[in-house]
């Protein structure tokens, strides 16, 4: 490392795993006394990270777990902003632990950046790709409802982020 003697928090932070970043992360905020809803939000933020990170699949199963203790405040907040989406369909698409986490990874990164032209720009590129590459090849799930559902519940919620 060229700044050995001198770390900044970046040259820090790029050697630290991510489950080592949440902890820094929360720990920083402790210590400086800044308030940060989304600390209580890693776990799900962490759990699709390495999921997208270690190449697992995705599709595995959408099929809701009756014990997954699923995000209700972030259900709460979809059933506000989103109402396209009936409450039954909400709360079910958040036992799906992907789906889940999916909105809560959306919510952190909308709360948590700061740059309105970055958001913009994400949401944007995201939209495209569940109206341009995840449709490409639909006839393959058209018998699976778990699938078509869970795009349908995915694609609502990239939509209301991005406007």
């Amino acid at each position: 490392i060229k700044h050995l003697e001198k770390l900044a928090v970046w040259n820090i932070t790029e050697l630290l795993s991510f489950y080592d970043f949440t902890i820094f992360f929360e720990y920083y905020y402790k210590y400086f006394e800044i308030p940060c809803e989304n600390i209580k939000h890693f776990e799900s933020v962490r759990r699709l990270r390495n999921v997208a990170a270690h190449n697992a699949c995705m599709l595995a199963s959408f099929k809701p777990l009756h014990n997954f203790k699923y995000d209700a405040e972030t259900c709460f907040k979809l059933l506000q902003k989103i109402k396209t989406l009936s409450p039954n369909i909400v709360s079910s698409a958040m036992k799906v632990p992907l789906l889940n986490d999916f909105a809560v990874m959306l919510d952190v990164y909308n709360t948590t950046l700061t740059s309105e032209q970055i958001k913009r720009i994400t949401m944007k590129e995201l939209k495209n790709f569940f109206e341009d590459r995840m449709i490409r090849n639909k006839d393959w799930f058209e018998n699976c409802a778990e699938i078509k559902n869970a795009y349908r519940f995915a694609y609502e919620l990239v939509k209301r982020y991005a406007q």
